[in-house]
């Protein structure tokens, strides 16, 4: 559409030259920021009808401040709006324009269109409507009441907008819980508005939604749907206080309680407050009572109590409640109680007065109540005795008093008890006592103690009057006489006895004769209080009325009354003197006193058992006035009248009985009406009672007028149930009157009564009170249903508890207590078990079930209830505390003592039923068992256990630690051990405890588990076995949890343990008992002992403990063992070295037994102290060289400037436990002085000497200390010995185990310059002590004794056997010691020894000593002590103690054992030191048993030599003493009869190789004990050395770089600091040279540092090692000529020999044979061992040698050269078979073949053959020289002979045995193993040993031959083996391949026979030719020589199967 409009400003005929903007609709905002016009943003008409033309302004105000509009529009396109003509107009600013629209529709439809309003150059539409008339409502989509409480109704409004253009009705349809109202609405007119209210009432608490739906009338049909949601949920108060008690409140005063009341849902609650039981007495109140607490709101609940009634307790229940169901309970408890008034006296006696005489007593009122308190004496001011204002008010806490005035007119006794009520409290009693007398008449003094005594005799059931009235003139008038009163009491007239006279206090002692007393302050005997008021003061009733009351009525004054009489009746049995005590009445008005009352007789005599009567006359002084007093009638027995016809003993009180009389002069005058009187409470309630029993109120009367008024009970509505008292009186003007009321019960059924009070005898003045009283049944209601209580299933050691709330449903207070039956105690508890119940009050008691085994528990419980005032039940205990008590005791009345015994009045009984059942245990420790290993003495460790509460409850707890049985026990003299902590810094040892837990007593909850802490911390070397126990109980459910801290824990005493007399260690725990909280470390005195089984004190203290706080605790069946083997880190010297001294002397030399038995011993105190001073700084060597005992290592005496001594110790770890250990000394200090510094000076000679050694460095220790890890773990330990100086050097060196033992041992050594001559004798050698010997002992073996040589040179010797001819001489010339040596000296060569053998043949049964002087050569004399004892043959020797008849014992000396070396502490036989630059070779054992050998026999045994170092070695053997005497020997006997024979004697061996070497030991014919050495003389081979030096020198100058030159020539030195790797070569340093100058490099740095500076950092100390090892090298090659390298010295090792020859009677008896031998031994003389055929004796054989050595040199030669390929040989002659050993004869050299088939060289020729013909063997077996044997070692089998197959041999002819006899005999042999070849790689020691076994058992087993000559074979190598060696015994079960080949007839072949010929078939072709005869001979011998060849080739493989293993069987220590 082109624009239209104008410029602005332009006139209306102006043409339109801008372009029009057309916005279109705009909104008011945008118009008026646009344009500047405000105006309507559309037109639009409604309710409208066709036909009609209506017509609306639209309006245009230009609301600019500054631009007029120049504005037309554009009309509507619809014809049915029309506009005037678009006449453009002017709009400035703040006019406006209106544009009138005109509407004329047509038809009944909607018009829309469009105004364009066209301002300057822009426009904007207004659209311009017409609708048609439609119905349409506004109404919220959605209705959402929130929270609302359940079964609350909640209304929320709505509303309806009638948004149509007619008027409509609604209706709404919508579903429960929701509710509208009103549901319909009609007429709403258009625009107007409809509110309805909709309700919300959840039933549940959920979550509702509903659509409302809201119907439109009116014919339209169209409805609208809201959505209402709502959420019902519970309201939850609560009560800040659901128990008020309010305690004793005293009535009148309100009491005021506030606590806070609050409402934690997030819903509004609205609650009310009502009673509960219905039971309301009016004095509890609460506010609010009901209201309405928003979400999370609180308020302040108010209650208060306003007492009533003195001694009434109220408890009474109140309900808050919601409709929701939300239910609290409130209950309000309170005891009303009356002000607290005391009396300053409880009695006056006025003593003797005269008559006319008034004395008065001043008596204080103490009010200590905080309300006034209103008193009333009911005593007339003109009595005799009168209170001054008898009525008054004592105001809170203060004291008010009263004056008591006596006077009488007539002598007599008067005594009254006077009451005084006091409101709303019990009254309270006044004894007024007085003698009045005159001068004719004087009654005895009547005193307190009279009538304290008249009324405990009443109390005790006497008569008033018990004397008779005739006796008492004579009676004595003695008050003091003692006789009287012995006879009253023996007669029983006074139930007093002196005893319970002294309990009741000064009245009773009155009555026995003490002083009179004064004014008296305590109460006196008989009624007090109410009973007195209402009852009177006497109980007895002596003197008994007809009536009290005297009511004369309304009388005139001028006319004298009617008398009323008074009938007294005399119950006593003696005469009564009686008269009334008239009081005066004061006229109110003023006046004197006058007697309103007459009575007629003043006196009368009344006899016992008669009455008298008194006439009471009213005689008022004044009309119009009321009366009312009270007459006393006093009595008093006749006899009483003067004091002389009475003893003071027999005076009885007088009596006093009240008559009231009332009377009124209003006769003839108007009565008052309308009187000013009120009655303070007009109704009164009694405090509840039980049956029979009395309770009683106060009430008063106040006269609020100006005249006195009168009044009257109406007593007959009273019934027999109340009783008020005074029934009549008067209320004096501005006063008040007190009165008493009483209500008995008589059933438990309510009672009520209404009386009338009348005043001034008006009825119309009545005034009504209503009394009312209840009496109830004590009665007893539990919670439990059904009377029964069941526990849930508990565990055993576990209890459960259940809460039972004990109600008291009466409102009388009752007391109970549950009798348990004795069955149930310590299984059932209850607490409390008894207590005390008020009206309506709970309690709950907690029941315990504890079951103590599993089973089902039922139970009837008797509970018992009685009165809490009364005294409890025979045998029912005040147990309010606790427990529950036994009916075991009990005496309930008789009838048994079970829960339904009879019962005693007033006591009643409720039975309680217990259902519980027993489960199994409730507390699990996990782990059961704690295996803390090995551990430290004196180290802490921590573990943790986990405690587990398997039951539904919680549980409390208590650890307890015990010894368990396997708990070992202390040593000897053992001391508690501390350490210093590493490690674990919380830990803090305490005093006397070993063991202790971090919670040893908490709570568990149910289902739960915790982890406790054990802290073990063992002071003593022993091994513990401790038992964690539990003792568990259960916690009451509304029981606090146990505190967290922990309890003192019991421990050890250390001052009480020590002055114990003896060590006992801790009891195990019982299974019922307690032990310590903790573990007690043992004292520290006394020695040890197993542990004291039966000790009970802990267990006591325990359960004493337990039973102070909670439940009690039981013993649970969970513990926890915690084991541990506690020790000190401890060494033990496992082997030494000493180069060429055997093990066993170098062992015994050194005293390493002895250190040994020290380094096993206790850490002592001493250690302690000096492991502290070192600690602390303060250990000098000085101090602990004096406190330490030092064990001496002697290292001998050495010439000067020979080569050092070296010892090598191997210390090994001997516990499972890592050692630190370290050896100090003087030469070793701990701070390593720089170079630069000097240190100090010696103070001293000796000091001296030391720091010389240590500067000298005579001695060497390497290392000095070190860690050894695990059990095993050794260290071989260096020290040197140099002897560069002469003289004697001594060098202390301490040996220190961290946490362990220190021990001094002290280096000795000797350098002389010439050598001396000293014998090697250690303490030990010094005596040789002989075995026990048997008394006539015909052959006692011989005893060696070595004797060495000590020096570095020849030590000649010689004996003085002067003592043993001195010692025959005493025998009788008997030699008891003979030398059996046939040289008594010589000269031993250095390192040598001489052996001398010694005969013991003892006489008698003692110990002989003699001692043997040996004289050296230098003149020195050393003594050889021979000692030995006796046995007595007929008796047994048992522990080395022979106890003979008639004579002492003899005891075992200490020295038996020495020869025993499996007996010396640490000592073994396997080599395992290792030397400074290690052992050339090692033997595989360094000791060698030969054990026990028959005369004649012979053994064998085989070791390994292994070539240990990394060159090849030479081997030599010296058989030292076992080598033969040399020909022509100046001695032809030895010391030691034995042929030893070593195999190979010599020989090399490669680098790792390894050598049998076999030993056979010939025993002579005489029986001895033998020790000796032979040594092996190991060197290197030289020339292999060398290659193999130069070639790894070349190699390594070959690859490494140039060395330097740290040569000096003199030359001038020119230091180069720095030089680069390509220096010029030797050239140029040739040229310097040449040049005179030398160059040096400077020393590096590391080289200049000391070693702990270097050692700190590691890359100068790989410099200083490479730096050293450059200059070795560059020595050792200088100018490219390969120096000959330093070659390790040679080496001997001496292996110890030693063994027994003892004949068969001596192995028989066991004598000389050490116990773990004894079993081998006596094999031998079960046939078992294999002995040698009769042969030459060896020494017969050693004559022969000589002949023999050049024959065995010769043949040794060759034999070495065939060793060189013994393969080749092998592979040759497949024909071999059975390899020969040099002993395969018959172990002695000896053949038994003919001597003519011997020759020299026949074994070589063996050899070379390859296995070739037998009896060449034979020949060559026949040599009888051994030495050329010895030096021969047998060449191995090749390999074709292994893998040949067995080949068996027939036996001899005529040998043949049947093949059953050969099953029978057939032991199997072992199947040979097959053992593959070793790999090309280097093998080790074990591995090398099987190969060469496997290949030694295939070449022998293949060759195995007849079966039937096992029989012998077999028992001699089972003997010789060695004892359980698994390989060995494996491989003997195995049958032999040869044996189902065995067979056949003589020279018969094989059945199945395959590979070689068989070793027959080779005999009998070698022996072709000859006869028969000497072929079986040669085949016997054969085959003889081969089984025994074959039997040492089995033992020789088995010790090769186990190198490690002995092959002497460790000495047959296994057997």
């Amino acid at each position: 559409m082109p624009g239209l409009g104008r410029p602005a400003g332009a006139g209306g005929d102006a043409p339109l030259t801008a372009q029009l903007v057309r916005y279109g609709v705009l909104p008011k905002a945008r118009r008026k920021e646009l344009f500047g016009i405000e105006c309507a943003d559309h037109l639009e008409w409604r309710n409208w009808t066709a036909g009609t033309e209506y017509t609306k302004s639209y309006l245009l105000k230009n609301v600019s401040t500054d631009k007029t509009l120049q504005i037309t529009y554009k009309q509507t396109a619809s014809k049915s709006f029309s506009m005037d003509f678009p006449e453009p107009f002017k709009l400035r600013p703040g006019m406006s324009q209106a544009l009138k629209v005109t509407f004329r529709p047509l038809k009944l439809q909607q018009y829309s269109d469009h105004i364009e309003i066209i301002a300057n150059d822009a426009s904007f539409v207004v659209l311009v409507e017409a609708y048609t008339p439609a119905t349409a409502i506004e109404v919220a989509r959605q209705l959402d009441f929130g929270y609302v409480p359940v079964r609350e109704r909640v209304t929320r409004a709505i509303t309806v907008r009638n948004t149509g253009d007619v008027p409509v009705s609604l209706a709404w349809t919508l579903d429960a819980p929701f509710g509208i109202e009103p549901r319909r609405a009609d007429g709403v007119a258009p625009g107007a508005c409809a509110t309805f209210d909709v309700s919300f009432e959840p039933g549940e608490a959920c979550s509702y939604g509903v659509a409302a739906l809201c119907q439109l009338g009116g014919g339209a049909g169209a409805s609208t749907t809201v959505r209402i949601n709502g959420i019902g949920k519970f309201p939850y108060l609560s009560l800040e206080a659901p128990s008020v008690d309010f305690g004793t409140a005293l009535v009148g005063k309100v009491v005021e309680r506030t606590f806070r009341f609050g409402n934690h849902s997030p819903v509004d609650a609205n609650f009310s407050v009502a009673h509960a039981d219905g039971v309301e007495d009016g004095v509890f109140s609460v506010a609010p009572r009901s209201g309405t607490l928003g979400p999370d709101e609180y308020t302040l609940m108010r209650v208060t109590y306003t007492p009533r009634h003195t001694g009434t307790f109220s408890s009474e229940s109140f309900s808050v409640s919601t409709a929701g169901g939300n239910r609290l309970a409130l209950n309000l408890r309170g005891a009303a109680a009356g002000p607290a008034v005391s009396l300053s006296s409880s009695a006056f006696n006025f003593g003797n007065v005269p008559v006319g005489q008034a004395p008065s007593r001043v008596l204080y009122m103490r009010n200590d109540s905080d309300v006034p308190a209103v008193y009333d004496w009911q005593l007339d001011a003109e009595d005799e005795f009168a209170v001054r204002a008898p009525r008054g008010v004592i105001v809170p806490h203060s004291t008010g008093h009263v004056t008591v005035t006596f006077r009488s007119g007539a002598p007599a006794n008067f005594w009254t008890r006077a009451v005084c009520l006091i409101k709303d409290a019990d009254p309270l009693a006044l004894d007024l006592l007085a003698t009045s007398y005159s001068e004719k008449a004087r009654p005895p003094p009547l005193s307190s103690r009279h009538v304290a005594g008249y009324m405990e005799r009443l109390a005790c059931g006497g008569q008033p009057v018990e004397v008779d009235p005739a006796a008492m003139s004579q009676a004595p008038t003695s008050v003091h006489s003692e006789g009287t009163m012995m006879t009253m009491a023996a007669a029983g007239r006074f139930a007093d006895t002196p005893e319970e006279g002294a309990t009741r206090g000064g009245a009773t002692g009155a009555l026995l004769g003490l002083a009179d007393d004064g004014p008296h302050t305590g109460p006196l005997p008989g009624p007090v209080a109410w009973p007195l008021f209402f009852d009177g003061q006497d109980p007895a009733g002596a003197l008994s009325l007809d009536t009290t009351h005297l009511d004369f009525g309304a009388c005139s004054r001028l006319s004298a009354s009617e008398y009323k009489a008074v009938t007294v009746t005399n119950r006593t049995t003696a005469k009564v003197t009686a008269f009334f005590s008239v009081p005066a009445w004061q006229d109110p008005t003023g006046g004197a006193p006058k007697p309103v009352f007459q009575v007629l007789p003043e006196t009368a005599d009344i006899k016992p058992g008669c009455q008298a009567t008194f006439r009471v006359a009213f005689r008022p002084p004044r009309d119009a006035a009321h009366y009312a007093q009270t007459l006393q009638l006093r009595g008093h027995i006749k006899a009483m009248r003067n004091f002389r016809l009475v003893p003071d003993t027999l005076v009885v009180p007088p009596w006093t009985v009240p008559v009231t009389a009332v009377g009124n002069t209003f006769l003839h005058s108007a009565p008052e009406y309308g009187p000013r009187v009120e009655l303070a409470h007009r109704r009164v309630a009694f405090p509840p009672c039980r049956p029979g029993e009395r309770m009683f109120q106060t009430t008063m009367i106040i006269n609020y007028g100006d005249t006195p008024a009168a009044f009257t009970f109406q007593t007959g509505a009273l019934g027999s149930c109340f009783a008020v008292k005074p029934a009549a009186g008067v209320v004096p003007a501005k006063g008040s009157v007190l009165v008493g009321l009483q209500f008995t019960s008589t059933d438990d059924s309510p009672q009520a009564a209404t009386t009338s009070l009348v005043f001034n005898g008006v009825a119309a003045t009545a005034v009504p009170l209503q009394l009312s009283g209840h009496a109830f049944v004590p009665r007893l209601t539990f919670n439990a249903p059904g009377g029964a209580l069941y526990f849930r299933p508990t565990c055993l050691g576990a209890s459960s508890a259940r809460a039972l709330v004990v109600t008291n449903p009466s409102r009388v207070p009752v007391a109970f207590a549950f009798v348990l039956p004795a069955r149930l105690q310590g299984i059932v508890s209850v607490s409390p078990a008894a207590g005390r119940l008020r009206g309506n009050e709970s309690t709950t008691v907690t029941w315990s079930f504890a079951p103590a085994r599993q089973r089902t528990l039922e139970a009837r419980i008797a509970c018992l209830l009685y009165d809490p005032d009364a005294a409890p039940p025979s045998g029912v205990a005040d147990r309010e505390d606790g427990g529950a008590g036994s009916s075991g005791g009990a005496d309930l009345g008789g009838g048994g003592n079970g829960p339904d015994a009879a019962l005693p009045p007033g006591v009643d009984r409720v039975y309680l039923r217990l259902v519980g059942e027993g489960t199994k245990g409730a507390l699990a420790i996990e782990p059961t068992t704690l295996q803390l290993g090995s551990l430290r003495v004196g180290h802490a460790v921590t573990r943790t256990v986990t405690l587990t509460n398997q039951s539904d409850g919680v549980l409390r707890y208590r650890l307890e630690v015990g010894a368990a049985d396997a708990d070992g026990g202390l040593e000897d003299g053992a001391t508690p051990v501390e350490f210093p902590q590493v490690g674990l810094s919380s830990v803090e040892p305490r005093p006397g405890e070993e063991l202790w837990v971090d919670e040893p007593e908490g709570a568990l909850p149910a289902r739960a588990s915790k982890t406790v802490t054990l802290t073990f911390y063992p002071r003593f070397r022993k091994p513990y076995a401790l038992a964690l126990r539990c003792l568990t109980a259960t916690l009451p459910a509304a029981a606090p949890p146990p505190p967290g801290t922990r309890p003192a824990s019991g421990g050890w005493d250390a001052a009480a343990a020590a002055a114990a007399p003896a060590r006992k260690q801790l009891a195990p725990l019982p299974g019922g008992s307690a032990g310590k909280w903790a573990l007690p470390a043992l004292a520290a005195a006394g020695g040890g002992g197993s542990p004291d089984k039966a000790s009970g004190g802990p267990a006591a203290a325990a359960n004493g403990r337990g039973n102070e706080a909670g439940p009690e605790l039981r013993p649970s069946a969970a513990q926890c063992v915690l084991s541990a083997d506690c020790v000190f880190p401890r060494l033990r010297v496992s082997d030494v070295y000493v180069d060429g001294c055997p093990k066993h002397a170098a062992w015994d030399a050194l005293g390493l037994g002895a250190l040994n038995g020290e380094l096993s011993t206790q850490v002592t105190d001493l250690e302690m102290d000096l492991s502290r001073l070192e600690t602390s700084g303060a250990l000098t060597p000085e101090a602990a060289r004096a406190a330490l005992t030092p064990y001496v290592l002697d290292f001998g005496c050495h010439a000067a400037g020979s080569r050092p001594v070296t010892i090598t110790l191997e210390l090994s770890n001997a516990t499972a436990l890592p050692v630190s250990w370290e050896l100090g000394g003087a030469d070793n200090t701990d701070l390593e002085l720089e170079n630069w510094v000097e240190p100090g000076r010696p103070a001293n000679d000796a000091d001296k000497l030391a720091d010389f050694i240590v500067e000298s460095k005579i001695f060497g220790i390497s290392p000095r200390g070190g860690v050894l890890r695990a059990a095993g773990d050794a260290v071989s330990v260096v020290v040197t010995y140099s002897p560069r100086h002469v003289g004697a050097h001594d060098l202390p060196v301490f040996l220190r185990l961290r946490d362990g033992k220190r021990v001094q041992l002290a280096l000795r050594g000797d350098t002389v310059s010439r050598p001396p001559q000293r014998l090697l004798l250690p303490p030990s050698q010094r005596t040789l002590t002989f075995l026990p010997t048997r008394l006539g002992e015909a052959t006692p073996p011989l005893h060696t004794y070595l004797l060495r040589n000590g020096g570095p040179g020849p030590l000649s010797w010689e004996l003085d056997l002067l003592g043993l001819d001195a010692l025959a001489a005493q025998a009788w010339g008997h030699g008891v010691v003979a030398l059996c040596t046939p040289c008594t000296g010589g000269v031993i060569p250095e390192g040598g020894a001489a052996a001398l053998a010694w005969a013991f043949s003892p006489l008698q049964a003692i110990t002989y000593s003699v001692d043997v002087p040996v004289r050296l050569g230098s003149g020195r004399v050393e003594v050889v002590t021979l000692t030995g004892r006796g046995v007595d043959p007929r008796h047994a020797v048992d522990d080395g103690v022979q106890q003979q008849a008639g004579q002492a014992a003899t005891q075992a000396l200490p020295g038996e054992g020495a020869r025993d070396w499996a007996a010396w502490d640490g000592f073994s036989a396997a080599p395992s030191a290792c030397p400074p630059g290690g052992r050339l070779a090692t033997l595989s054992h360094d000791a060698l048993s030969l054990g026990t050998l028959l005369p004649r026999g012979l053994t064998r045994r085989v070791l390994t030599l292994t070539n240990t170092c990394e060159y090849p070695v030479t081997f030599e053997w010296d058989l030292g003493l076992f080598a033969p005497a040399p020909p022509g020997a100046a001695h032809s006997g030895a010391t030691i009869e034995l042929g030893l024979t070593v195999s190979p004697r010599a020989g090399t061996l490669a680098v790792g190789e390894s050598a049998v070497v076999r030993f056979v030991a010939e025993a002579g014919v005489s029986a001895q004990l033998f020790e000796a050495e032979v040594r092996v003389r190991v060197a290197v081979d030289e020339d292999a050395m060398f290659d193999a030096t130069a070639a790894a020198v070349r190699e390594s100058e070959a690859t490494g770089p140039e060395p330097l030159d740290y040569t000096d020539t003199g030359s001038v030195i020119e230091e180069v600091i720095e030089e680069s790797r390509e220096r010029a070569g030797r050239a140029a340093a040739a040229a310097r040279l040449r040049a005179g100058v030398s160059t040096r490099p400077r020393l590096p740095l590391h080289l200049y540092m000391t070693e702990t500076v270097r050692g700190r950092i590691e890359r100068l100390d790989t410099l200083h090692t490479t730096a050293m090892a450059t200059l070795t090298r560059r020595l050792l090659g200088e100018g490219g000529i390969i120096a000959a390298p330093a070659m390790p010295e040679p080496q001997v090792v001496a292996l110890a020999v030693c063994g027994r020859v003892l004949t068969r009677e001596h192995v028989a008896a066991g004598d000389y044979i050490p116990a773990g031998e004894l079993a081998g031994a006596r094999a031998l003389l079960e046939g078992t061992a294999w002995s040698a055929a009769p042969h030459a004796p060896f020494w017969a054989a050693r004559s022969a040698a000589p002949a023999a050595d050049a024959a065995d040199a010769a043949s040794s030669e060759a034999c070495e050269s065939a060793e060189a390929a013994p393969e080749t040989a092998a592979e040759a002659e497949p024909q071999a078979g059975v390899a020969p050993a040099p002993e395969a004869v018959d172990g002695t050299g000896a053949s038994d073949a003919p001597e003519e088939a011997a020759r020299p060289d026949s074994r070589c020729d063996d050899v070379n053959a390859g296995g070739g013909s037998k009896d060449q063997s034979a020949g060559a077996a026949a040599a009888p020289a051994a030495d050329a044997e010895a030096d021969t070692p047998p060449a191995p089998p090749s390999k074709a002979a292994a893998a040949a197959a067995p080949v068996p041999v027939p036996p001899p002819e005529g040998e043949e045995a049947p093949r059953g006899e050969i099953l029978a005999q057939w032991d199997p042999l072992p199947r040979p193993a097959r053992v593959d070849a070793p790999p090309p790689r280097a093998l080790s020691d074990a591995e090398r040993a099987r190969a060469v076994s496997g290949e030694v058992l295939r070449s022998l087993l293949a060759a195995a031959v007849d079966p039937t000559r096992l029989g012998a074979v077999v028992p001699a190598w089972r003997c010789l083996r060695p004892v359980a060696v698994p390989p060995f015994a494996a491989l003997r079960e195995a049958i032999p391949d040869a044996f189902g080949a065995a067979g056949g007839g003589s020279g018969g072949q094989p059945n199945a026979c395959t590979g070689p010929a068989p070793v027959g078939a080779v005999v009998e072709a070698t022996t072709s030719g000859g006869d028969a005869g000497t072929a079986v001979a040669v085949k016997g011998a054969l085959l003889d020589r081969e089984f025994q060849a074959f039997a040492e080739f089995v033992l020789e493989s088995a010790v090769l199967g186990l190198v490690s293993e002995s092959a002497a069987g460790e000495w047959d220590q296994d057997e």
